[in-house]
C-alpha cells in the first residue's frame, strides 16, 4: 500500500514539474525570439538606431532599413464598366497593387565584393491603412516604388491607360503620389511572433513531457492542439474576410447577437458583413506594423450599438444553433463594450472552442478508430474553418458525435440506453440542420440489432433498460421509428422547398443560375443527369477524400490558386497510416474505455452488410451533395457540376474510411501469414504510431500557420 502510495506521489510529481519545464521553456523561446527578431538592431551603431526622414529613397547609399515606410496621397480614378463615368476615391480608401524594387548594398564576399540579387517585394494595399510598410532588414543603396492596379492594366509610369486592352473595372493612377519616407530602426516587441513562439513551444513541449498520456488518451491530445494550433489562428488572421464566405456567416452571427433591438452598426461595420472593396480578401495587412493600423481603424470606426446602418439580415432558422456559440459570444462581448476587432476575434474563439469540445466527445466516446478521427479533426482545414466565422465545425463536430455515440452503441450493447439514443439522434439531427445532404447518414443508427435493446443476448427482457415495457422489440420499433422520423424531416427540409417551389435564380456567384430550370432539366432527363453525376463524382473522388481539397485547402489562404496547396500529402499519410495501424479498440465502460484496450479475440468488426449500408447511406450523401450544387449554382444545362469544395465531404470521411479500417480479428489458423501479421501489428499498446502521430500533425499545423499566416499577416 505503501509503495503504490509513493508511485502515486512520484508520478504527481513528475507531471506537475512537466508542466512547469514546459512553461519556463516557452517563456525562454519566447524571449529569445524577441531578442533575435530585433538582432541586428541591438548590433547597430547608436547613431543609425531610431526614426529617420528620407528625402529621396533612390539615394539611400548603404544605409541600414529595417523598416521602410511611406503614405500613399493623393485620388484613385475607377471606371467600373464601359458606360459609367470615372468615380475618384482619396488615397487610402480603394485597395491597390505596391511593387517594390529593393537594391541591396555591395558586401564583401572573400577578396572581392559581390553585389546581393535585387528584391522584388509586393504589397497588397488594404484600404484601411494608411502608412505602408516594407520589412526589410539589410543595408540598401534605392528602393524605387510603384503602385499598379489589382488587374494590373494600367500604365502607371504614364498614367496612361490601354482602352483597347484593359478589362474593366479600369484605374487611373497618375494622381497617386508617395510622400514621407521614412527609415524605422526601432527595437519591436511582435506580440504575433511571441504568441507563435509561445504556443508553438508550450504544445509541442506538453506533447513530449506527457506522450504516454497522450497515446492512452487521443482526445486529449486532440484538445490540446486544436486550441494551441486554432488560437493561434483565430488571433493571427486579419480582421476581415479571409475564409469560405465568412462575411454572409458573420451577418447570420450579427443577427442572433442583435436580437431584439436589431443592428445599428457605422459603415466599418457593415463592410465586414459584405462583399466590397473594404472586405477584399486579396488586400489584407502584410506585417505587424499593417495590421495593428487596421485593427485601430476598425477600433476607431467600428460602431456596433448606434452606428448610422440598420442592415435586416435574414438567417435562416435551421442554422441558429450552429451560430448560437459565436453569437453568445459577441453578445458578451458587446456588452463588456470591447472594440470591433475583438469582438471579431472573441466570435472565432467560440466558434473554435465549440469544434474542440464536440471533437473530443466525439474522439472520447468512439470505441473504434480514436486515431482516425483525432487526423480528421486536426485537418488544416478543420482549424482554420474552426478558427473563422463558419457553421462548418458545427456540423463536423456534431455528425463525428453522432458516429461515435452510433459506434459506441453497436460495440457495446450496454450503451443502447434512453440518455445514450437521444444524444446520438440530437447529435445526428443537429448537426443536419444546416446542411440536410447529409441526412442520409441518419439512417445508419437503423443498423443497430434488435437484440441489443434487451438485457441479455438471449432477449430476456426482466432486466432490460427500459423496465416498464414488456419487450425490447416494441422499444426496437420506437427507436427506428424515430430514426426515420428525423431523416424525413431533415429529407424535407432540403428536397421539398427546391422540387415544390425552386427560385428563379440560384446562387448568382456561379453564373446566371436557375433552380427551376435545374430541377426541371433533372426531371425531363434523368438518364443525362445520371450521367453527369456520376462522371463528375468518379473523376472528383481523389480530390473529395484524399487531396488537399479536403485536408490543408484554408478559404483564400491556401487553395487550388495560391502558390501552395499546404502539406497535403503528410496527411494523406497519416490517414493511411490510421486505416493500417489504428487497430485498438476501446473496452467497455462509462468513461468510454480510454486507456483500457480490447485484446485480438474481442475485436468486433464490420459485417458485410454493414459495411454495404454505411458506404450505400454515405454515398446518398454525396450524391445529395453534387445534386445541390448542381441546382443552385450550376448554370442551366451544363454538363459540368459546378461549385463542389472538398471541405463538404469531411463529415462523411470518418465512417467511410473506418469501413478500410475495422476488420474482424484473424483466425488462430491464419495469423502466421503476412497480412495476419501486419493486420495485428498495431495491436501493442506502446506501437510507435501512437506516440508519433500527435507530433506530425503538430508539426504540420504549426508549419501551415507560420507560412501562410504568420509570415503573411504578422512579420
Amino acid at each position: 500500500m505503501k509503495v503504490d502510495e509513493t508511485e502515486n506521489t512520484m508520478n504527481k510529481k513528475e507531471k506537475t514539474s512537466g508542466l512547469f519545464l514546459t512553461l519556463a521553456a516557452a517563456v525562454l523561446f519566447t524571449v529569445l525570439s524577441v531578442l533575435l527578431d530585433n538582432g541586428r538592431i541591438l548590433t547597430l551603431p547608436a547613431d543609425e538606431r531610431g526614426v529617420f526622414e528620407v528625402q529621396d529613397p533612390a539615394r539611400l547609399a548603404g544605409k541600414y532599413v529595417d523598416d521602410f515606410t511611406f503614405d500613399l496621397e493623393g485620388e484613385i480614378r475607377v471606371k467600373p464598366s464601359a458606360d459609367a463615368e470615372w468615380a475618384v476615391f482619396p488615397a487610402g480608401t480603394r485597395g491597390v497593387d505596391l511593387r517594390a524594387f529593393v537594391y541591396y548594398s555591395e558586401k564583401q564576399y572573400g577578396m572581392t565584393e559581390q553585389p546581393q540579387e535585387t528584391r522584388f517585394l509586393t504589397d497588397k494595399n488594404p484600404a484601411y491603412v494608411g502608412t505602408q510598410h516594407l520589412m526589410i532588414g539589410d543595408r540598401v543603396d534605392r528602393i524605387e516604388i510603384e503602385a499598379v492596379p489589382p488587374d494590373g492594366t494600367s500604365d502607371t509610369a504614364s498614367g496612361k491607360i490601354a482602352e483597347e486592352k484593359a478589362e474593366y473595372p479600369q484605374y487611373d493612377l497618375s494622381g497617386l503620389s508617395f510622400q514621407n519616407y521614412r527609415i524605422v530602426n526601432e527595437v519591436r516587441i511582435n506580440p504575433y511572433l511571441c504568441a507563435f513562439t509561445f504556443l508553438t513551444v508550450f504544445g509541442g513541449g506538453m506533447l513530449v513531457f506527457y506522450r504516454k498520456v497522450f497515446s492512452e488518451r487521443p482526445e486529449w491530445a486532440f484538445l490540446l492542439i486544436s486550441l494551441t494550433a486554432g488560437t493561434l489562428l483565430a488571433v493571427s488572421l486579419p480582421r476581415n474576410k479571409v475564409g469560405y464566405d465568412e462575411e454572409t456567416h458573420l451577418q447570420a452571427v450579427m443577427d442572433i447577437a442583435s436580437m431584439p433591438a436589431g443592428m445599428h452598426v457605422s459603415d466599418a461595420v457593415v463592410n465586414g458583413m459584405v462583399v466590397t472593396e473594404f472586405n477584399n480578401p486579396s488586400y489584407q495587412p502584410g506585417n505587424e506594423a499593417e495590421m495593428e493600423q487596421f485593427d485601430s481603424y476598425l477600433a476607431a470606426n467600428g460602431d456596433y450599438k448606434t452606428g448610422e446602418n440598420a442592415p435586416d439580415f435574414y438567417t435562416l432558422p435551421n442554422r441558429i444553433p450552429a451560430y448560437l456559440a459565436m453569437a453568445l459570444s459577441v453578445k458578451l462581448a458587446k456588452g463588456l463594450s470591447l472594440s470591433w476587432p475583438l469582438i471579431l476575434v472573441c466570435g472565432r474563439l467560440a466558434n473554435l472552442v465549440l469544434y474542440a469540445a464536440l471533437m473530443f466527445f466525439a474522439i472520447r466516446r468512439t470505441p473504434v478508430g480514436k486515431w482516425l478521427m483525432l487526423t480528421i479533426a486536426l485537418f488544416p482545414q478543420n482549424v482554420f474553418l474552426a478558427a473563422t466565422y463558419s457553421y462548418d465545425p458545427f456540423v463536423t463536430g456534431c455528425l463525428m458525435l453522432f458516429a461515435a455515440c452510433f459506434l459506441r452503441a453497436l460495440w457495446d450493447r450496454d450503451f443502447v440506453r434512453p440518455g445514450n439514443l437521444i444524444l446520438m439522434l440530437a447529435a445526428g439531427f443537429l448537426g443536419c440542420l444546416p446542411k440536410a445532404v447529409y441526412a442520409p447518414v441518419i439512417l445508419v443508427a437503423l443498423l443497430l440489432p434488435k437484440r441489443f435493446f434487451c438485457s441479455t443476448p438471449s432477449g430476456d427482457c426482466r432486466e432490460h433498460a427500459f423496465p416498464e415495457k414488456r419487450c425490447g422489440a416494441a422499444i426496437s420499433r420506437l427507436y427506428r421509428a424515430a430514426v426515420i422520423v428525423v431523416f424525413f424531416i431533415l429529407i424535407a427540409s432540403f428536397i421539398l422547398p427546391t422540387v415544390v417551389s425552386p427560385a428563379e435564380t440560384g446562387d448568382l456567384r456561379g453564373g446566371e443560375t436557375s433552380e427551376i430550370s435545374q430541377v426541371g432539366f433533372i426531371l425531363q432527363k434523368p438518364f443525362l443527369y445520371a450521367w453527369i453525376l456520376l462522371r463528375q463524382m468518379i473523376s472528383w473522388i481523389p480530390q473529395c477524400f484524399f487531396a488537399a481539397d479536403s485536408t490543408t485547402f484554408m478559404g483564400h489562404l491556401v487553395n487550388g490558386y495560391t502558390e501552395t496547396k499546404g502539406y497535403w500529402q503528410l496527411y494523406i499519410l497519416l490517414l493511411i497510416f490510421a486505416v493500417l495501424f489504428d487497430r485498438r479498440q476501446a473496452a467497455a465502460g462509462e468513461n468510454g474505455g480510454n486507456g483500457t484496450w480490447r485484446t485480438k479475440e474481442e475485436l468486433r468488426g464490420f459485417s458485410a452488410g454493414e459495411r454495404l449500408f454505411i458506404f450505400l447511406m454515405t454515398g446518398a450523401a454525396c450524391v445529395l451533395i453534387w445534386t445541390s450544387m448542381y441546382v443552385a449554382f450550376t448554370e442551366p444545362g451544363a454538363r459540368e457540376i459546378a461549385g463542389v469544395q472538398g471541405r463538404y465531404f469531411i463529415p462523411l470521411l470518418y465512417l467511410l474510411y473506418l469501413l478500410l479500417s475495422v476488420r474482424k480479428p484473424v483466425k488462430e489458423e491464419g495469423r502466421h501469414s503476412l497480412t495476419a501479421g501486419f493486420r495485428n501489428l498495431a495491436s501493442r499498446d506502446e506501437l510507435w504510431y501512437y506516440n508519433l502521430i500527435p507530433a506530425l500533425l503538430w508539426a504540420g499545423l504549426v508549419l501551415t500557420i507560420w507560412n501562410c499566416v504568420t509570415v503573411r499577416f504578422c512579420l
